[in-house]
């Protein structure tokens, strides 16, 4: 990755935080949950379950932080609108 791309890319992962997620939005849910938020949740989770599952812990959560990534570039970005 250039240094461009990565630039890129932090400053797009910087903003998931102002992306509210698109499901509870579109079901009324007050407040709800940015992505950034959810994504945060759901590593912590990895994190504490990977050992008791026996999963490579690095593996369960980098895929956790990245897994909303173009569902928080592209899909949520369209509800913001």
């Amino acid at each position: 990755m250039n240094e461009l791309a990565l630039l890129e890319f932090l400053h797009n992962a910087y903003r998931l935080k102002e992306i509210k997620r698109t499901g509870w939005k579109l079901k009324g849910i007050k407040n709800p949950e940015s992505v950034a938020e959810h994504s945060f949740m759901l590593a912590l989770m990895a994190l504490a379950l990977a050992k008791p599952l026996k999963l490579d812990a690095g593996k369960c959560i980098s895929l956790a932080l990245v897994h909303d990534r173009q569902a928080g570039g592209k899909l949520q970005m369209r509800a913001r609108q």
